[in-house]
């Protein structure tokens, strides 16, 4: 599912993208080129930071 939202900061189109598990639990969120996971017990904020996600792949 995509989710798109303009930054008024920047005028540009920011891409939100979520990844789910099949069960339907929300993994993580992209947002260009970062990776944003919430720890389930601590409710930390995570944010990798890459130059783009090629894929992502359910074993």
């Amino acid at each position: 599912m995509e989710i798109k939202k303009e930054d008024a900061d920047h005028c540009d189109l920011i891409i939100y993208e979520q990844e789910r598990c099949l069960c339907n639990k929300l993994i993580c969120i992209v947002k260009g080129p970062n990776i944003e996971i919430k720890c389930n017990k601590c409710k930390r904020l995570m944010i990798i930071k890459t130059n783009g996600v090629v894929g992502v792949e359910v074993r």
